[in-house]
């Protein structure tokens, strides 16, 4: 050992070679847990995909809610959710989960063009809706509800 530590270059010592390996391990670390989070899906944002889905948000979310029709989002961020009653919850990504909120006359709802947009004065914040020919019945709907 001591040999070939004489043929080193005398700026490159133990504790420098120590120092790379080191550096080189923790990148190789970083890099690996970096595939792991991906293989287990974490950080990818939540996504409503189809109808039935969103349905079933709005009823886990809200006891007695039995929701019959939806309108997803374009980009699937986001869903409203009607019962045969005319009640009204949306569903949102939140993270790598899902918040609901159930519409009440606190809401208001504006439709511009293709996008409806709820707001409230509360943390669940302002949606968006991107519902394209589907807004404006569902912005009528919306004017109901909230009245």
């Amino acid at each position: 050992m001591d040999e070939l530590l004489a043929k080193l270059p005398a700026w490159l010592t133990p504790a420098l070679i120590f120092s790379i390996v080191m550096l080189v391990a923790s990148f190789g670390a970083i890099i690996l847990l970096g595939r792991m989070a991906r293989w287990l899906g974490l950080g990818t944002p939540a996504r409503i995909d189809s109808t039935e889905q969103a349905i079933q948000l709005a009823n886990e979310a809200y006891c007695g809610f039995d929701g019959n029709d939806a309108a997803i989002d374009r980009n699937g961020t986001a869903a409203i959710v009607r019962n045969a009653r005319g009640d009204h919850v949306i569903v949102r990504g939140h993270g790598n989960h899902f918040a609901a909120r159930a519409v009440g006359t606190d809401m208001q709802a504006r439709l511009d063009r293709h996008l409806l947009i709820m707001t409230a004065n509360d943390p669940f914040g302002d949606v968006v809706l991107d519902l394209g020919d589907r807004a404006a019945p569902w912005a009528a709907y919306m004017r109901k509800a909230t009245a």
